[in-house]
Parts: C-alpha cells; sequence; structure tokens
C-alpha cells in the first residue's frame, strides 16, 4: 500500500529521487505511447471517422448517383506498386458524377491528369479545369505520383461573398487502398473513395496527435523541470536536476492514466494534460521542499490498552475493599 501512496502522496514520492535517470525517460515514453493508444486505436477504424465527415467522407458514402461507372472502369487506372498512377489511355480526362447527398444535389469532378506532376495547395483546381464552382461540389484530382482533394466554400471580403476554393488534402499513393476494377456502379466507387479518404484523414490526424502529445509530454515538462531545478536547487530540500526529473515522471503517471481513460470517450482530453500535470507537478514539488530530506510523517500513537494484569489488580482491591467494609458493618 505504501508502495503505490507513493505514486500520489508527495512526502512519500521521494523515494525515486535517485532512481536511474534512464528509468524516468522509460515512464515519460511509455505515458507518451500510452496516450496514443486510444486515438489511434478509433481513428484507424472507418465507421469512427466517416460520420464526422473527415476529408468530406459522410459526403462521398452517402451519396447516391446514376452515372455509368464503366466510363472510368474501362481506363484501366491502376495504382502501382511503385505508388504511381497508371493506364492505358493517359488523355487528361474530366468525369462529372451528379449525385443526390441528403436530398441535395451533389456534383463530384473526377480529374484524371497524367501530365500534373507537381502539388500545391494553392492551385485552384476549379480555375485550372475550368469548372464551376458550386456551393456543394467536390473535385478529386488523380495525378501521377498523388492525389488532391477540393471543394468549394463561402469567403465574405469587404462585405461581398463569393463561393472559392478550399484544398482539404494532397497525398502521395501511400496505403492507398483504392482499386478501381473492383467497382461494379457508381455508388460502389464513392463508397470506395470514403474509405481511403478516411484511412489518409485517421493517418493525419494520428500523425498530428502523436507529434502533439510528444511536445506536451516528453519536451515541455523538461523545460518545467529546467525551471523548477534553477528556482529551488539552493533552497530547496531536493538538489539535482535529475531528482527534479525523476519526480517529474512520476507526477506524470497519474495525469496519464486519467487521460488514457478519458481519451477514449473524449479525445480532446489531451489539450488539459499539460495543465493537470503542471499544476500537480509545481504542488509536488513544494511539498517535498518544504520538508527535510529525513523527515517523516508519522501518525498520532494509540494509546495502550490496559494491561490484563492491572485488570485483575483492580478487581482484588475492589474485593478487599468490600470485605473490609462489611468487617466494620
Amino acid at each position: 500500500m505504501n508502495f503505490l501512496k507513493s505514486f500520489i502522496f508527495p512526502l512519500k514520492m521521494r523515494r525515486f529521487r535517485t532512481m536511474s535517470v534512464l528509468i524516468a525517460l522509460v515512464i515519460f515514453m511509455a505515458c507518451t505511447y500510452l496516450a496514443i493508444v486510444p486515438i489511434k486505436y478509433k481513428h484507424s477504424k472507418p465507421q469512427y471517422v466517416i460520420p464526422t465527415n473527415a476529408y468530406l467522407t459522410k459526403d462521398y458514402q452517402d451519396a447516391t448517383s446514376d452515372f455509368d461507372y464503366s466510363e472510368i472502369k474501362n481506363k484501366n487506372y491502376v495504382i502501382e506498386k511503385d505508388l504511381s498512377l497508371t493506364a492505358e489511355d493517359k488523355t487528361m480526362t474530366i468525369y462529372t458524377v451528379d449525385s443526390m447527398v441528403n436530398n441535395s444535389n451533389y456534383k463530384f469532378y473526377f480529374v484524371f491528369d497524367f501530365d500534373n506532376d507537381g502539388f500545391s495547395s494553392s492551385t485552384d483546381l476549379y480555375e485550372k479545369y475550368n469548372l464551376v464552382k458550386e456551393e456543394k461540389s467536390a473535385i478529386l484530382l488523380f495525378a501521377p505520383k498523388y492525389y488532391e482533394l477540393q471543394n468549394t466554400k463561402e469567403e465574405t471580403v469587404n462585405d461581398v461573398t463569393s463561393i472559392t476554393f478550399n484544398t482539404i488534402q494532397g497525398s502521395t499513393y501511400q496505403d492507398c487502398n483504392l482499386d478501381f476494377a473492383s467497382f461494379n456502379n457508381t455508388d460502389e466507387f464513392l463508397d470506395g473513395i470514403s474509405l481511403m479518404l478516411a484511412k489518409l484523414y485517421g493517418t493525419m490526424y494520428v500523425s498530428a496527435f502523436t507529434l502533439t502529445s510528444t511536445l506536451m509530454m516528453f519536451v515541455l515538462p523538461f523545460v518545467l523541470i529546467l525551471v523548477m531545478w534553477l528556482i529551488f536547487r539552493k533552497k530547496g530540500t531536493l538538489v539535482k536536476l535529475k531528482e527534479y526529473y525523476n519526480i517529474a515522471s512520476i507526477c506524470t503517471i497519474i495525469p496519464t492514466l486519467l487521460a488514457f481513460g478519458i481519451a477514449w470517450f473524449w479525445p480532446q482530453v489531451i489539450n488539459f494534460y499539460t495543465t493537470a500535470f503542471v499544476v500537480y507537478y509545481l504542488f509536488v514539488i513544494y511539498r517535498i521542499n518544504a520538508f527535510p530530506i529525513d523527515y517523516e510523517e508519522k501518525k498520532p500513537a494509540k494509546a495502550p490498552a490496559p494491561k490484563k494484569i492491572e485488570v485483575e489488580a483492580l478487581k482484588e482491591d475492589q474485593k478487599v475493599e468490600d470485605t473490609t467494609t462489611n468487617t466494620q458493618d
């Protein structure tokens, strides 16, 4: 029980101040990885990503169309193992797919341009390919080495509202699981696009979340540790930087476990992790430095139970008194 308390209570936490820095480093790394697990698990599943409509995934999945998919299928577009797009006919082709999404008209443009070899997020694909910027529309460009997704958005400048392009994402064909030949109709093709984009979004989100978690749980704590060491090293109980680092690694365990549990239901909890860790770490360091290193918390001693022999002696005395009283009477 005392060992478990040492992960929570500051004065009991002092036992870890002299442990190996390597162990503290492993704790920080393990906590960083643990915080990522719920996010990685959830965002690897399309059924979680698609309802959020990330990268327009729900729009593609919900869309229905009577467009003749054989026009695309007959071109034999193939994503090769070297992550390049090929086809028997490499003529630049634009397919306009009129569809319905939630009882509203929605237009999907699929552009196959084998002469486009350079991605630029600032390029307006609507303008480049002379396409109308309708409010509910999206362009998916398939180039030889990458694919790019754009849609439109309303933008107001000087009280003038206009529809402009919005680059959502561009990506290589790494992990792209789109098989053009496997689809029998346009609805299946749109579903396939939805799954492809959901996988791309999940990968991108986890990468960004991993970077954020590493900064918040591995890099920023070291800055705080360094500051605390510079402030308290000459007047506190803890003196060495190693001691502050080791204590910080222990302080990160409880907030990480809490964040790990909550993240399965509310991923944004990681945004509050740093605040929780900073407050807890400051409290722990203040408590430890407020007492001598050899100070031990002692509970008040319990009053000793009356000894049996004393009780028996009292009984004998009482008998004597009673006898004397009776004699006098």
